[in-house]
């Protein structure tokens, strides 16, 4: 239903769309879905290194072999039991370029066509143990120093991965935490809701950053309609978190960095306006109008 091109695949914004619908089919918040998909990763992330470590504690002489059962499900990524041409050269190129391994992409690839033995494009267990051993070859290496040397780039990969994890997950409480705020310094009316000239207003300074992904205000009214359920054109608050969410994949921003931007962009506009002794100028109010009725306009008829 989300995909709107058909590719078989989600970008952000299709994937800000498919996360809404599954909050929504389950009867669960935005947030709450959000937060649990997070601590999934989170855990996931965490027992992945565990795993990867334990794999280590074991006496490395002569035993690259015993590694190998572990290190072919840190390559698996997709855990489909094989592991296709993306998987392998990913790895290998990480490992090239982290040990300056003497040996090619081209080589790589070369080796897997040769002990690929049913030519179906990946390798199953035993064929990515005679693909190291190769590689161990041609990189004039032992095969027990390349295994560890594979592993320890496993464990620093899963490590910043929990890392990262961690850190977004506490991105975006803060940015919830913060969503009430925001969406009060938006309401610039007070009525209790956002509508489309605000959206207009707040967003403004947003569009044609140089350091995130380009975005119209077409694109940003158009988020607004998929996350107004009930179709009167204004975002309450729960509406106003999702188009957030949403806005922040879209741009390509840590949703944390998305509302804090914003709050301290209203924050500037409203010192602005303190100076020039009025709180928002007709002509103001007037170019927002424009700016949301060419934009309406721009929608019309296009496929968002």
């Amino acid at each position: 239903e989300v995909d709107l091109n058909d590719d078989k695949q989600l970008d952000r914004r299709e994937f800000g769309c498919f996360i809404s619908r599954v909050a929504s089919t389950a009867d669960v918040s935005l947030d709450g879905v959000t937060a649990k998909l997070l601590k999934q990763r989170e855990d996931e992330a965490n027992a992945r290194l565990e795993k990867i470590r334990q794999s280590q504690n074991m006496d490395l002489t002569h035993e690259g072999w015993k590694m190998m059962p572990h290190l072919f499900d840190t390559w698996d990524v997709d855990n489909s039991g094989t592991i296709d041409k993306y998987e392998l050269t990913s790895g290998m190129s990480k490992a090239i370029k982290t040990n300056g391994l003497s040996i090619t992409i081209g080589e790589v690839c070369d080796i897997m066509r040769e002990v690929d033995l049913n030519d179906d494009r990946s390798l199953d267990r035993r064929e990515f143990g005679c693909f190291l051993s190769r590689v161990a070859s041609v990189a004039d290496v032992s095969f027990d120093g390349l295994a560890f040397l594979l592993m320890k780039q496993r464990e620093e990969e899963a490590r910043k991965r929990l890392e990262r994890i961690k850190m977004e997950n506490k991105s975006n409480e803060r940015a919830w935490i913060d969503m009430p705020l925001l969406f009060d310094m938006w309401d610039d009316d007070d009525d209790g809701y956002v509508d489309r000239e605000e959206v207009g207003v707040a967003v403004n300074s947003l569009i044609g950053k140089s350091e995130i992904n380009k975005i119209t205000l077409a694109e940003c009214l158009c988020l607004m309609d998929e996350v107004d359920m009930n179709g009167d054109r204004v975002l309450n608050g729960m509406e106003f978190g999702a188009f957030m969410a949403r806005l922040a994949l879209a741009s390509g921003m840590l949703l944390e960095k998305l509302v804090q931007y914003f709050m301290d962009d209203c924050r500037a506009r409203k010192e602005r306006d303190r100076n020039r002794g009025r709180t928002r100028s007709k002509f103001g109010s007037m170019f927002a109008r424009m700016r949301v009725s060419f934009a309406e306009e721009e929608m019309v008829g296009s496929p968002m």
